[in-house]
């Protein structure tokens, strides 16, 4: 093509152009696309040639993008004069897939692939239109390729063009529609850019020689901005901006298409759950299971129990496209939303389509939903198959319960429900994004979360209309635990929070969430996260500013502390505490793993290791016999009460039992982790208060237990040695003859005690005093050795006997009397 060629398209256009703006053939949208592509015809190249050969336009799913495409192949065969048809100009058309080539046609004049309901703005003649099937015999196949207007796949155009069959020399212009999808491909992209645009293109995508372009061409998409951050005009066109951009948000202003509205639904799950087959999965694959089930769920709930703010009309009753992962994910969740329905067989609420279903029975299905009679299905589930190519003005709910990481399809995805329609009053996109992938939102990538016609915030952010009077909630009771952004403020803090994680550095391995700490030093996570966490999160803000104003020097040495322990803050290299992105939508304050022994100190000081007397949290629960979620839920207050007393109270309240800390329960460090622990009189506090037992009960109970609780020690009964050790007494101290004395004394009169009552825990001394004693086991185990152990009162009232002198005594000396040198 020359300039000479170019020339005639171009006036032939223009006079075409100014015949429409006369016409309602075109929307005010359409025509303004019309007149960029004629300014851009008339423009010249900043390139080597002197004209534009090859652009793309953008607009959005359901303005009309194949209307105008169409119209500029009318335009280019009318006469400039009279607007005349000549069919001289001969035009391909190049789309993705074969639905999308009967879809052209269909709007250009073939009967046979129109749809009775639908009507059309084109009746080109059937004989100047070929649409091309790989699949008919040479002769049609030959036909359709004589035709003016050729209609293919790309696929099929690289085949054809490779064996000598097409030559785009032979056309006086290319459409590309769905340009975003197969011209992006390195294939396909270096195809057309040698075959179509006449460019050589060496391997690092860079034109290199540039000849006359063999013809003129104009792409078409709805989504030119990828993942990557690049457009279709950066793959496929040089770089060239597009030639014109219509945005959602313009589009639904000018009632081009539906308003909408953009929910998301941040699903949770429970990453311990298990389902059948599941011990043969990888935790990894297991727990994206688990995400997608429970995004399932609750899309099945908002449709089940949902309803629209402003016409109430029940979810249930509207037409819905759902996205899928796979084929496998389409029919399993049209299984359960038919059972939530309560759909049979012969009439499903929900039917699957898929790109393996025979041709004439998906035809049938879309056919069926499109035309919504007794017994059609008003849910499609789909995977992939109805992102290009499905449209129905009638369908009013988009649920992307697969949250795709392609931008493009999940504009393409929300824009299969933006076709307007009188009796649709706007269109509800539902996203659910895995806060573990990098999923975008619809509303993100449109521009704005909700958007409808003229100056209105949807949904409002207040409980009361104009006039006071209170306004039925838009999520119903029965949903209402889902975490769900529908209104204007919600929305509008996820976002921030959003743009907050994705500004944040990924999360370093050595960087621990409350959730991996609390794991790592075995506590509970609601007390890390309350006692440590969010004080140093708070005391984090405060000094960040300052922070970013210090050299990096001086950031490392700067701290903060909570109970005494010090926290180091650190720096951007060293980081001790701080934001890190921890999914796609969230950035969560972190501490280094190093902080590990600093958050058991805060939260318990130091603490002893665990006594063989003392019984764990798993002995308690067997002992007492109750169950693991009722052991929980008591420890749980117990570890509350303590984080929550002043530091000299010693006695903790739990639902009106008391319980002496360091004496029934005791705090412990095992195995590196701080674990609670009850002494045998702790045992019998804890099954009153589990099983709402009187204080009589629990002491019979105790005393009757089979493994004899009664005689295990604890921290109130003190031993020879303990006892000695608190009143620093040792073998060679002034007093320890009188000491000894007195405690065989003791023991001897307790002896006496048992032989006229074997559960005495006392005896009579020889001035009427009675002094607690008594033989206790020094392990939890039944039937390991007793010692002789007094209790508190008893060791006050020995410092208070004549010769016991605690103040003064000799000290232990090196070596020995008879060993020493």
């Amino acid at each position: 093509m020359d300039s000479t060629q170019l020339r005639v398209l171009r006036q032939r256009y223009r006079a075409h152009v100014a015949r429409r703006e006369h016409s309602a053939i075109l929307r005010p949208g359409q025509m303004r696309l019309a007149q960029d592509i004629l300014s851009w015809l008339y423009e010249r190249d900043e390139g080597e040639r002197d004209f534009h050969s090859r652009g793309y336009f953008v607009r959005p799913t359901g303005t009309g993008k194949t209307v105008s495409l169409i119209d500029f192949i009318m335009g280019i065969n009318s006469g400039e004069k009279t607007g005349e048809m000549k069919w001289d100009k001969r035009v391909l058309v190049l789309t993705p897939t074969n639905v999308l080539n009967e879809q052209f046609a269909a709007e250009m004049g073939v009967e046979k692939f129109r749809t009775p309901e639908k009507q059309y703005a084109f009746n080109i003649p059937e004989d100047k239109i070929g649409v091309y099937d790989a699949t008919a015999n040479p002769t049609k196949q030959q036909d359709s390729l004589n035709k003016h207007i050729v209609v293919m796949t790309y696929d099929a155009f690289m085949s054809l063009a490779a064996e000598g069959r097409v030559n785009v020399h032979d056309f006086a212009a290319t459409l590309l529609d769905e340009v975003h999808t197969r011209p992006r491909g390195d294939n396909t992209r270096q195809f057309i850019r040698e075959h179509v645009f006449n460019e050589a293109v060496d391997d690092n995508n860079q034109v290199t020689k540039l000849g006359d372009p063999a013809t003129l061409t104009i792409g078409a998409t709805a989504t030119h901005l990828y993942k990557s951050g690049q457009t279709i005009g950066d793959y496929l066109f040089g770089g060239d901006q597009p030639i014109h951009l219509t945005r959602i948000n313009d589009a639904v202003q000018d009632h081009e298409i539906s308003g909408y509205r953009n929910v998301i639904v941040e699903s949770g799950y429970n990453p311990d759950a298990s389902f059948e087959g599941d011990r043969l999965l990888k935790d990894t694959v297991r727990k994206r299971i688990l995400r997608q089930q429970a995004r399932d769920d609750d899309a099945v709930r908002i449709l089940q129990h949902g309803f629209d703010p402003i016409t109430h009309v029940p979810y249930r009753n509207m037409k819905s496209v759902w996205y899928c992962r796979n084929i496998h994910h389409a029919h399993r969740l049209a299984a359960q939303i038919n059972t939530a329905m309560h759909a049979d067989e012969t009439a499903p609420y929900a039917q699957p389509v898929h790109g393996t279903m025979n041709k004439r029975e998906f035809h049938g299905v879309i056919a069926n939903y499109k035309r919504g009679n007794e017994g059609a299905p008003k849910a499609l589930t789909n995977a992939d198959i109805l992102i290009h190519g499905f449209d129905d003005e009638r369908a009013e709910l988009c649920f992307m319960t697969w949250p795709s990481g392609s931008p493009i399809e999940v504009l393409q995805m929300g824009g299969r429900v933006l076709r307007t329609h009188r009796l649709k009053p706007h269109a509800t996109i539902f996203s659910f994004p895995d806060p573990y992938k990098d999923s975008p939102i619809f509303g993100e990538l449109a521009g704005s979360y909700h958007s409808l016609p003229g100056d209105y915030e949807y949904p409002p952010t207040t409980s009361r209309g104009p006039r006071g009077e209170p306004l039925e909630p838009y999520w119903p009771e029965e949903i209402r635990d889902l975490r769900a952004y529908y209104r204007t403020r919600d929305i509008e803090m996820f976002a921030s929070r959003r743009r907050q994680a994705q500004a944040s550095d990924k999360k370093p391995d050595f960087m621990l969430t409350v959730a991996e700490m609390a794991k790592k030093i075995g506590m509970n996570k609601d007390i890390l996260e309350k006692y440590v966490f969010m004080p140093l999160q708070g005391l984090y803000d405060q000094r960040h500013s300052r922070q970013q104003e210090l050299d990096i020097r001086d950031a490392e040495q700067d701290n903060v502390f909570i109970n005494g322990q010090r926290f180091a803050v650190g720096s951007s290299r060293h980081p001790g505490m701080g934001y890190f992105r921890t999914g796609a939508n969230e950035a969560t304050f972190c501490m280094n793993k190093e902080a590990a022994n600093a958050c058991r100190f805060a939260l318990f000081g130091k603490l002893p290791e665990p006594k063989k007397y003392l019984y764990s949290k798993e002995s308690a629960r067997r002992l007492v016999d109750i169950p693991q979620a009722k052991i929980d839920e008591i420890t749980l207050k117990i570890e509350e009460a303590y984080h929550r007393r002043n530091n000299y109270q010693r006695v903790l309240d739990i639902d009106g039992i008391h319980f002496r800390l360091n004496y029934d329960v005791q705090f412990c460090i095992d195995r590196n982790q701080p674990k609670l622990y009850f002494s045998s009189e702790g045992l019998q506090k804890l099954f009153q208060l589990a099983h709402g037992a009187t204080a009589d009960q629990s002491l019979e109970w105790w005393v009757d237990h089979k493994d004899k609780l009664f005689e295990v020690k604890s921290p109130l009964w003190q031993n020879k040695e303990e006892v000695m050790l608190e009143l620093n007494i040792h073998p060679r101290h002034a007093s320890y003859k009188s000491f000894d004395a007195l405690w065989r004394r003791i023991e001897r009169k307790h002896k006496e005690a048992l032989k006229k009552d074997p559960h005495n825990i006392g005896a009579d001394m020889d001035d009427g005093t009675w002094v607690g004693c008594a033989y206790k086991r020094t392990e939890v185990i039944p039937n390991t050795h007793n010692e002789f152990c007094l209790d508190h009162d008893a060791v006050e009232w020995i410092k208070q006997q004549p010769g016991i002198d605690v103040d003064t005594g000799e000290q232990p000396q090196r070596g020995s009397a008879r060993g020493g040198r």
